[in-house]
């Protein structure tokens, strides 16, 4: 007797298995595609660290100090072309002390830093390429210079007064 409950038993359960999944079932299938597009739009970034020119005297030459090079880096697009520069409201930026005294700073393209090769107003653009995809390091150079509203002139040299001397230069890249 105990053989016949086991087998209504297993055969109400498999019945109850097959019909529990019938939803399961489909009738028939449909497929499509979507197309899926993105656009990567051309790049170009720049930094640049802070620059600390260092100690000098308060005795300035009237050609100045070719005190230092300033680099930064650019990192564009593989072969986008790109432009640097730099923008000036002047063609001397003026370093200015706590007490308002300044000095004058000219920027250049060359480690040089010759009058013939200064970045101006007019002239701003530092350097040109074309990108890599990788960072790629440009220079500029400068010149500290006295200025002779705010230095002393002695026997053709300039005595300005000492303490720390900041600007702050913005630097751009186009592409």
């Amino acid at each position: 007797m105990k053989k016949l409950l086991i087998i209504p038993m297993l055969m109400v359960a498999f019945a109850f298995v097959s019909f529990a999944g019938i939803n399961d079932v489909w009738a028939g299938a449909s497929a499509a595609q979507m197309s899926v597009t993105i656009n990567v739009s051309n790049a170009c970034e720049i930094t640049t660290d802070p620059n600390i020119i260092g100690s000098y005297d308060a005795i300035l030459g009237g050609e100045g100090h070719k005190p230092s090079v300033y680099g930064m880096s650019i990192k564009c697009t593989s072969g986008l072309p790109w432009t640097s520069s730099v923008v000036l409201a002047a063609d001397d930026i003026a370093m200015v002390n706590g007490n308002g005294k300044k000095l004058r700073l000219t920027l250049h393209k060359d480690a040089a830093a010759a009058d013939g090769d200064q970045i101006t107003v007019a002239s701003p653009t530092i350097a040109t390429g074309t990108g890599t995809g990788e960072v790629q390091t440009v220079n500029v150079y400068s010149r500290l210079r006295p200025n002779t509203t705010d230095c002393t002139l002695h026997n053709s040299t300039y005595m300005c007064e000492s303490g720390d001397y900041t600007a702050t230069l913005n630097f751009e890249v186009a592409y």
